[in-house]
């Protein structure tokens, strides 16, 4: 009897499998037929938008030798200490500090130093 019991497990699970294959078949193609009309978009005219692809650039090309050697002279960076949600910085050069924003506007090397836990830095 306990046979019996074990065969008909085995074709009673077999039966939702068709059903669970065909869901997923369907899922697959809905999420296929989504990605081909997310590049398509047509508004109210009719007519299709056209899409603009950006540039990427190299590191070579955005960043001169000296950003990326990583070397810096210690003697000329400004130091920018951060402490909760104020700062100071060594110099006013490039840097202006309004609360607890921190405002780098010019080239050059700044070393910054610290936790800033309720602020930003705007490069």
């Amino acid at each position: 009897m306990n046979t019996d019991k074990a065969k008909k497990e085995r074709q009673s699970r077999g039966r939702g499998a068709p059903a669970k294959l065909a869901a997923m078949a369907m899922s697959l193609m809905l999420v296929l037929a989504s990605c081909s009309f997310a590049g398509s978009n047509t508004g109210a005219s009719g007519a299709e938008d056209s899409v603009s692809v950006a540039k990427t650039s190299s590191s070579a090309e955005m960043f001169t030798e000296r950003d990326l050697s990583g070397d810096y002279d210690e003697g000329t960076a400004v130091k920018i200490e951060l402490n909760g949600s104020s700062a100071k910085a060594s110099s006013e050069k490039g840097v202006s500090i309004d609360g607890s924003t921190i405002t780098i506007s010019q080239e050059g090397t700044y070393v910054v130093s610290g936790t800033l836990t309720d602020g930003q830095i705007i490069v």
